[in-house]
């Protein structure tokens, strides 16, 4: 198993970096094609929605057929995570469904992380004080919290579960990419390659989860097969 997933993290990471010198060069020397790359609904945006929906599909696809070899419960998440990231591109949606994009502190809700920006707004806002203090409070306290459960599990508990479940370390991956991209989104710096950088973290997160449903095919041939 550990062959495989050593494999499929080469895949993975060959994959990611043939694509982002290929679409970068693509960026840089043809300018013509910038805003066909990047720009909400064309290149980057459809393949990110497309991955996330056929996570989903597949995922739910293969726990179902698998369901009698009792597979953990826990790798209904993956299908699950990817159907949370296909929603976010909720601009995505709103081109064809034409539904009202609600505008709250100024911001359009138009993607789940322009929540993030709300926030932002309300802290740099002297009139929001006290919701800002209550989400930072509320925060420190999960965070406090979560730090407490971990201390009171048993020691190497973290790298068991690592360990236990390979699918997930893509998993991982793909939230961390889509964390630094949501970060790019609130244009602390600005420059028109960032906006490339945004939509290929994004793109690349999808392609995170799609390696985390081929480690789970393998995972779940490793528990029919044993």
């Amino acid at each position: 198993m550990k062959d495989i997933e050593t494999q499929l993290f080469r895949k993975f990471w060959t994959i990611t970096g043939i694509s982002f010198l290929v679409m970068a060069s693509v960026y840089i020397f043809v300018p013509w094609l910038r805003k066909p790359l990047v720009r909400e609904n064309n290149i980057l945006e459809l393949l990110t929605a497309i991955l996330f929906l056929t996570v989903i599909m597949l995922g739910t696809k293969i726990l179902i057929e698998q369901r009698r070899l009792t597979p953990p419960w826990v790798y209904w998440g993956i299908p699950l995570f990817g159907l949370i990231a296909f929603l976010e591109e909720t601009s995505f949606g709103h081109s064809f469904l034409y539904y009202e994009v609600p505008i709250i502190q100024g911001v359009k809700i138009d993607a789940l992380h322009d929540f993030l920006k709300v926030f932002m707004v309300m802290l740099q806002s002297e009139n929001n004080s006290t919701p800002v203090i209550v989400l930072i409070l509320g925060g420190s306290v999960c965070l406090v919290g979560l730090w407490l459960w971990f201390q009171r599990c048993e020691k190497g508990w973290s790298r068991k579960q690592w360990e236990a479940y390979p699918p997930f370390r893509f998993l991982v991956w793909c939230i961390g990419f889509l964390l630094f991209s949501a970060m790019l989104d609130l244009e602390f710096l600005t420059h028109h390659f960032l906006v490339f950088i945004e939509e290929f973290m994004e793109a690349t997160a999808s392609l995170s989860l799609m390696f985390a449903y081929l480690s789970l095919k393998h995972e779940l041939f490793h528990i029919r097969n044993p």
